[in-house]
């Protein structure tokens, strides 16, 4: 073929167009699904109750890109938009979650320039409330309380600089107890979530 037309059809490079290396902002939303097991020897008392709702928020993080593999970090921060969970039966006992946060690694395959599987794993924290009324209460409980996040999740970059994202996370947050009583809150999030991205 003659020169013009052969240059034309020469493949251009992932990192001729910038491949997954580099920072990257963008905003997010989803669904999550507010999950927490309530348990108290003096009741017996082992109860779990959850309520289905929204997050929104934004992320920001940085990718490098080692041939096929990719790595880098990410942190994250989103409103919880669920309900107060309340304990049939137990007067005065809730709890709720207001906003939830990761600092995340996360790795994967990139299948050409324009599409990203990954796992990723890390901290969360979340802000919690609620409050233990029917055991010596009634008890308020107002605190950041600090866990793990793994996950799963796909990129697709459909122009340079833009990417959607969408990912699915599962957040556990141990325990949480108050002094005076010996009930105990065991909260865990789901959510899965679309965003999107300008990658610089």
């Amino acid at each position: 073929a003659p020169f013009p037309l052969s240059l034309a059809a020469t493949p251009v490079s992932a990192k001729a167009q910038g491949g997954w290396s580099g920072f990257y902002v963008g905003l997010e939303t989803g669904v999550a699904r507010n999950i927490v097991n309530l348990t108290a020897s003096s009741g017996p008392v082992d109860e779990d109750q959850s309520d289905t709702g929204f997050v929104a928020g934004a992320f920001a993080g940085y990718d490098h890109q080692i041939g096929d593999f990719v790595i880098g970090g990410v942190a994250d921060i989103d409103y919880v938009g669920t309900g107060d969970l309340v304990f049939q039966g137990k007067a005065d006992t809730s709890y709720d979650m207001n906003w939830v946060a990761t600092a995340r690694v996360r790795a994967g395959w990139a299948q050409n320039d324009q599409l990203l599987l990954f796992g990723t794993g890390g901290v969360a924290f979340a802000g919690v409330n609620g409050s233990l009324g029917s055991f010596g209460g009634p008890i308020a409980i107002s605190s950041t309380e600090t866990g793990y996040v793994l996950g799963l999740g796909a990129e697709y970059r459909f122009k340079t600089n833009w990417s959607v994202k969408g990912e699915y996370l599962h957040h556990n947050f141990g325990t949480i107890s108050a002094d005076g009583t010996d009930a105990v809150f065991k909260p865990r999030l789901d959510v899965f979530k679309i965003g999107l991205a300008y990658r610089f």
